[in-house]
C-alpha cells in the first residue's frame, strides 16, 4: 500500500516536472511574439466588455431598487439613517442618478406609498445593502482591468505598427494625446480615467 503510493506520487511529480518544463519556455516564447500577445489581449478585451456591461446592468438594477426605497421610507421613518449609509456607498456616477429622483420626491411630483412593513422593509434593505456592496466590489475590479487591459492593448499595438519602422524611433500612433482618448473612452469614469 505504501509502495503504491509512493509510485503515484513520483509519477505525478514527473509528470508535472515535465509539464511545467515545457510550459515555461513555452509562456516566455509566446509572451515574445507581440501580435500573439495583441491577438490574446484582443479576445480577453472582448470577454472582460461583456462583463463590463453585464456588471453596469447589475448596477443599473440595484440603483433602481434603491432609488425605489429612497422613495418608499420618508425622512422621519426609523430606517432612513440606515438607507442614507446605503446610498453612501454607491459610486458617484450612479449616486447622481438617485439624487434627482429624490429631489422629485422632495417637490411632490413623485409619490409611492409604503406597501411592506418595518420588519420586512429592514430585511430587504439588508439583502440590498449585500448584493450593493459586493456588485461595487466586482465593478471597480472590471473597470480596473479594463483601463489596465486598454493600456496594455494600446502599448502592443504600438509595439506592432513600430516593428516595421525604419528610424529605429519608437513612435506612437495615437494623433491625440493620451487624455483626451481617456476621456473619449472613459467619459463615464472620470476617477479610472485620470
Amino acid at each position: 500500500m505504501i509502495t503504491a503510493s509512493i509510485t503515484w506520487g513520483l509519477f505525478l511529480l514527473v509528470l508535472l516536472l515535465g509539464y511545467g518544463l515545457v510550459q515555461v519556455p513555452k509562456n516566455i516564447y509566446n509572451q515574445s511574439r507581440t501580435s500573439l500577445m495583441l491577438a490574446h489581449l484582443q479576445f480577453k478585451l472582448s470577454q472582460l466588455y461583456n462583463e463590463k456591461l453585464e456588471v453596469e446592468d447589475s448596477m443599473d438594477t440595484l440603483v433602481d431598487d434603491l432609488t425605489k426605497f429612497c422613495m418608499e421610507i420618508k425622512s422621519d421613518d426609523p430606517l432612513r439613517p440606515c438607507l442614507e449609509q446605503i446610498v453612501r456607498i454607491v459610486p458617484q456616477q450612479y449616486s447622481e442618478r438617485i439624487k434627482l429622483t429624490m429631489e422629485d420626491y422632495k417637490n411632490n411630483r413623485i409619490a409611492i406609498t409604503n406597501r411592506y412593513d418595518d420588519f420586512e422593509i429592514e430585511k430587504k434593505l439588508i439583502r440590498l445593502h449585500e448584493r450593493l456592496k459586493s456588485n461595487i466590489h466586482i465593478h471597480h475590479r472590471v473597470q480596473t482591468y479594463w483601463v489596465q487591459m486598454i493600456n496594455e492593448a494600446f502599448f502592443l499595438e504600438d509595439i506592432v505598427n513600430n516593428q516595421s519602422n525604419s528610424e529605429h524611433r519608437f513612435l506612437k500612433q495615437n494623433p491625440y494625446p493620451s487624455s483626451w482618448l481617456r476621456e473619449k473612452l472613459f467619459d463615464q469614469h472620470p476617477k479610472l480615467g485620470k
